[in-house]
């Protein structure tokens, strides 16, 4: 995943809001940076309400991305699995440059004569 001050300067210049995923990266992050958390921290550092908070942590516990044992969040082999491959392809997809077809001669403006 990118860096926090990388995904915030990327909304700022963009003035876009964050994507479903962005949001649920975020919240995979934290419990993969902090290990077993509670809610409250993963609340702070994703920048999130209680109740979206609530319903996407719901969502990744169906997905079986993530366990609750207590009051504490974890994240499950295919979770770590996940974070691990999108934080990867995240990471190619900033650095892909979109391959530019070679101009023709005859377009290119030189003359032939």
């Amino acid at each position: 995943m990118m860096s926090q001050e990388a995904t915030v300067a990327r909304r700022e210049v963009k003035n876009i809001r964050r994507s479903r995923v962005e949001i649920l990266m975020e919240i995979l992050g934290v419990i993969e940076k902090e290990g077993p958390v509670r809610l409250t921290p993963i609340l702070y550092k994703a920048n999130m309400s209680y109740v979206m908070t609530e319903k996407l942590l719901s969502e990744l516990l169906a997905y079986g991305f993530i366990r609750k044992e207590s009051w504490f969040y974890s994240l499950t082999g295919s979770g770590r699995k996940f974070y691990e491959t999108a934080t990867w392809l995240e990471i190619r997809s900033v650095f892909y440059v979109e391959p530019q077809a070679p101009v023709p001669e005859e377009d290119a403006g030189v003359s032939a004569s």
